[in-house]
């Protein structure tokens, strides 16, 4: 199998570079950034958005993790002035989407994409100015999503991709029931949503009417119930006076109570919102409204619950580890993994401060996907590679390129038999294809740019300086 090795020469210092962190795309030149942010994957294709340079609109981006990111024109948010484009997710390899008002909510309907034809409106939720919750799941071949109509509020519907979107279940005769934290748990769909009274955790097989699993559940989220060994985990509101939440659990037939007394489960005006689940360990918030006090803990199911040390609420997780933002040492906010023992800082983009992060971790491509900011270009979409090591002092027939800077004639200089030479911009497209070690660059716009060069030994990357 052909090697890939890593080049590295005395070249020109850029933001971009083949290493273990690289920024995919300075979108918006300069120091002001785009806020990318990724959202879905579809099609095996990431989805992402920026802003543009006035932020008065956003752009929607799709990437495959190789490949220059293309922008999905046909989503344009400047045909409904004053609106940005907030992706649901994927469905049957189409995107849906709908147009979201600076001022809040979404109002402009359900849209369908299917990466080739413009997008078709196939739902019209705001006859009365209705909105769309901001999470669909698919579940038994349909998709199913929040949205409201002018006469029964914001409910259940449910679409196949083919005939019209309906309304699946009214949960709330006398108004809204506004579903969300949709979660597929065995063969079984779950979601909290509110009948008139209290919010009520439900239970869906698809073909009866969804039925009630408990209430007084206390869980407004997109984000589906975290799942540990067959269970998952939410929080009831035990006081509806006193604002009083505890965590509990949920097998499928049984719910129960977990006791953290030490998190002071119970008291009076003391929320707690369960947030994610890693290595078998529950995590989540408590917040004191008397002291305004937010604090981050864990429960592993053997020891008594306690203040967690790692952010790992919102973290992405990829081989057994899991990704997120935190300030734990004198570099501020950066990116680390943890593997369930040991944190370890993976960044350093701002090394004179702090990095400010757009975005939690992405997991996509067995890459991790997050919005940051080196304070040098702003806030863009960057990517780190676990997988990725420089072996470039492994080789024992170094290749050289030169010169570089370069303004018209490139040499490499090697004892192998060149294959192939390709030449690709900073955006990741392939510009220019050789076979010979001397060749013209005269065409290329002055920038910096990545040579992909292969011999019967493996692929080396160099980068060079066009002048």
């Amino acid at each position: 199998m052909k090697k890939i090795l890593l080049l590295t020469l005395p070249v020109l210092l850029s933001a971009y570079s083949f290493s273990q962190i690289n920024q995919v795309a300075d979108f918006n030149p300069g120091s002001g950034g785009s806020e990318a942010s990724p959202v879905t994957t579809i099609n095996g294709n990431l989805i992402f958005y920026t802003w543009n340079v006035g932020f008065t609109e956003t752009q929607i981006w799709s990437t495959d993790g190789i490949n220059a990111p293309t922008q999905l024109t046909q989503i344009n948010p400047s045909l409904i002035p004053g609106k940005y484009v907030e992706i649901l997710g994927g469905f049957n390899g189409k995107l849906y989407f709908t147009y979201g008002n600076p001022s809040g909510g979404y109002g402009e309907g359900l849209w369908e994409y299917d990466f080739t034809n413009t997008p078709t409106k196939i739902v019209d939720s705001d006859l009365t100015g209705g909105e769309l919750n901001n999470s669909i799941i698919v579940f038994n071949s349909k998709m199913y999503f929040g949205c409201s109509d002018p006469i029964n509020g914001m409910e259940l519907w449910s679409y196949d991709g083919t005939n019209p979107a309906t309304l699946a279940y009214d949960l709330n005769a006398s108004g809204f029931s506004a579903p969300n934290a949709f979660t597929l748990f065995q063969s079984k769909l779950y979601f909290a949503a509110y009948d008139g009274t209290t919010q009520n955790l439900y239970e869906f097989d698809g073909v009866s009417s969804p039925t009630i699993v408990t209430n007084n559940v206390y869980y407004f989220t997109e984000k589906p119930f975290p799942i540990i060994n067959n269970k998952f985990y939410f929080t009831k509101r035990t006081n509806i006076a006193t604002f009083s939440e505890c965590v509990y659990e949920f097998d499928g037939t049984n719910v129960t109570l977990l006791s953290m007394p030490n998190v002071g489960e119970g008291l009076a005006y003391r929320s707690t919102n369960i947030n994610s689940a890693h290595f078998g360990v529950l995590y989540f918030n408590v917040t004191e409204w008397a002291t305004g006090q937010w604090k981050y803990w864990e429960y592993d199911f053997i020891n008594p619950a306690g203040p967690s040390t790692y952010n790992l609420h919102s973290a992405a997780s990829l081989n057994n580890e899991a990704y997120f933002v935190q300030n734990l040492d004198a570099q501020g906010a950066e990116l680390w993994k943890y593997d369930g023992t040991t944190a370890t800082r993976l960044s350093d983009l701002n090394p004179s401060g702090d990095t400010y992060f757009s975005t939690n971790p992405y997991s996509f491509g067995n890459k991790i996907y997050f919005g940051a900011s080196d304070e040098i270009t702003g806030t863009e979409l960057w990517v780190y590679d676990p997988n990725f090591s420089d072996l470039s002092e492994n080789t024992s027939n170094p290749i050289l390129l030169y010169p570089n800077p370069a303004s018209d004639l490139l040499t490499i200089d090697t004892k192998e038999s060149i294959e192939s030479v390709e030449i690709y911009s900073e955006l990741g497209q392939l510009v220019q294809t050789e076979t010979q070690a001397n060749f013209s660059i005269e065409t290329l716009h002055s920038g910096v740019y990545f040579v992909h060069i292969t011999t019967h030994e493996g692929t080396v990357i160099s980068r060079f300086v066009k002048q």
